[in-house]
């Protein structure tokens, strides 16, 4: 399978760096660097015979999605952005000591609003119930395109923190079964 996933536009949280997780916040207003860059994504995509297209259930990917011309998109629970429990709407530098530890370090034994097992458990489902598509779109979050490609691009899910993805950056990822 190629999974190919779109990160949600930025939302006014995201520009003043505040963790939105599990919280439903639209979008802002796109400038037009990001629609230019919806372009060049879109000019990426159009080649593509795109056997399914998904949405996390929160409206910034749905928005986002509609943006990129896709109308027609089933929503999927599993690709929902990670709950960071009561770090939600505070800023990211709350997270200190033992827990910034384990966030960078050792994701898998860290537990926010969920477990992070719990959250690559939910996403490992979506992978496994796509698994023999060809190609799939997914516009969804930072955590959970941060696990995929620590996962598969980099096979150590521990450097998932370490890496980063931009808001509206488009990434593919190659699936094998």
């Amino acid at each position: 399978m190629r999974l190919h996933l779109v990160r949600h536009l930025p939302t006014e949280l995201n520009q003043r760096k505040i963790l939105q997780g599990s919280l439903d916040i639209p979008i802002s207003r796109p400038t037009d660097e990001i629609l230019q860059q919806i372009e060049k994504n879109k000019a990426i995509l159009e080649n593509i015979k795109l056997d399914r297209i998904y949405c996390s259930e929160l409206i910034r990917t749905q928005e986002t999605a509609k943006l990129y011309g896709y109308q027609d998109f089933e929503t999927a629970a599993d690709v929902n952005e990670l709950n960071f429990g009561t770090f939600e709407g505070g800023p990211k530098a709350n997270m200190k000591g033992e827990i910034l530890k384990l966030w960078m370090e050792n994701p898998k034994k860290l537990v926010l609003g969920e477990s992070l097992l719990a959250f690559f458990s939910r996403i490992d489902n979506y992978i496994n119930e796509n698994i023999d598509l060809e190609d799939v779109l997914c516009f969804s979050h930072g955590a959970v395109m941060r696990y995929l490609k620590a996962r598969y691009v980099y096979e150590n899910v521990n450097l998932m923190n370490k890496l980063q993805i931009k808001n509206n950056e488009l990434l593919c990822i190659n699936i094998k079964k």
